[in-house]
């Protein structure tokens, strides 16, 4: 069987086509479904410390609140586990900070009756944020929760108010998702990268 020259082009078009559409659709995993974010997308950096009192320990300078948004395009529940947070200045990976998000980081009250290493348990199809979605339950209610990472790396030779407030942030996210019936408990492991201002 021979194919004239337009009949073959548009044969071997129809063939990518179809590889792409089949590679796409099974390229589309559920961990494709999850994307974590700062919010704001650049938090601030604040060069004064902050006391400790009652209910909080305080923060070092330079700080930034990392308050988070977890969004779930997929059908399964997913519980994130662990953050953990590599900050270093704008330019100079010679020092860096890292802050460990986890269950063990958590106050009591603060953790999930049905799992219990979770730091954040976000339902199918909808968002979920720290400020609002964590900490502590009072009355029933979730009161939301944000973190404070501070001794960020400094220049040991410039003054507090010369600081650069410009860091690079590198996060790695690790949780899994809830199995639907007879399915398998996926993991969940991924890396996003933020900028301070």
């Amino acid at each position: 069987m021979t194919f004239s020259s337009n009949t073959q082009k548009l044969f071997i078009l129809g063939f990518v086509l179809f590889v792409s559409i089949a590679f796409n659709a099974c390229g589309n995993s559920l961990q494709d479904e999850v994307t974590i974010s700062t919010d704001p997308d650049n938090p601030e950096v604040v060069k004064v410390d902050l006391p400790e009192d009652d209910d909080f320990d305080g923060a070092v300078a330079p700080w930034f609140i990392f308050d988070y948004l977890i969004s779930n395009g997929s059908d399964r529940t997913f519980v994130l586990t662990r953050l953990e947070l590599v900050s270093n200045r704008l330019g100079d990976d010679s020092a860096t900070n890292t802050e460990i998000i986890e269950a063990s980081a958590l106050e009591d009250g603060e953790g999930y009756d049905e799992f219990s290493l979770a730091i954040a348990v976000v339902d199918p199809e909808s968002e979920w944020q720290s400020s609002n979605n964590a900490g502590a339950i009072v009355n029933g209610e979730r009161q939301g929760l944000v973190w404070y990472v501070d001794s960020l790396p400094v220049d040991a030779n410039q003054s507090r108010e010369q600081q650069s407030t410009l860091y690079e942030v590198n996060a790695t996210a690790i949780g899994f998702f809830v199995p639907n019936d007879d399915d398998d408990v996926v993991v969940y492991e991924r890396s996003f990268r933020f900028f301070t201002e």
